[in-house]
């Protein structure tokens, strides 16, 4: 350096050199200690949905027409056996649907109850009017008893689904 005090010393930049990122090399097996975590949606059972918004649509569609039909019916007169049991019971049937869905729809346990009573209501028709009409058309005993074990078995697995469902245990709590 000089000695010269009007000179400044000049200040020097440092040289930066890039530096590539290093590379991560892939394993084809994870470490030992690496602890995976499984995330499991967990799906509400809470709540109208699934099968229980499908039967409470079927309720409200059998109780419509029963309704209807139930006029119908009184309008054209009871001619035969068959007609008198549907008199009777089809009020109380559109009445039972109707009051199911009302009660499913506000959430509260009767509509379980209600439900049972209304599927176990037509089946009830659907066994007497079965055999009314075997005995007025001295019909196939064996074709009847197939019938009427259908009916059974397929009302007792409708209100199955009422007895054992997650849904409606979960929904009907009030």
């Amino acid at each position: 350096m000089s000695d010269d005090p009007n000179t400044q010393p000049v200040a020097t930049e440092p040289v930066v050199t890039p530096v590539a990122p290093p590379v991560q090399q892939w394993q084809n097996q994870a470490p030992e200690n690496v602890k995976v975590q499984y995330v499991v949606e967990h799906r509400s059972v809470e709540g109208l949905g699934g099968w229980l918004m499908f039967w409470l649509i079927v309720f409200a569609i059998a109780g419509l027409s029963y309704t209807a039909s139930f006029f119908t019916q009184l309008g054209l007169g009871a001619n035969d056996a068959v007609g008198v049991v549907y008199i009777i019971l089809s009020p109380l049937m559109a009445v039972a649907y109707l009051a199911s869905v009302v009660f499913i729809a506000m959430r509260k346990k009767l509509g379980k109850t209600l439900a049972i009573s209304a599927i176990g209501l037509s089946a009830l028709y659907s066994l007497i009017s079965a055999v009314i009409d075997m005995a007025n058309n001295n019909g196939n005993l064996g074709a009847t008893v197939g019938g009427l074990m259908t009916v059974l078995i397929a009302s007792g697995l409708m209100a199955l689904y009422f007895v054992v469902s997650k849904r409606v245990k979960a929904t009907l709590i009030n």
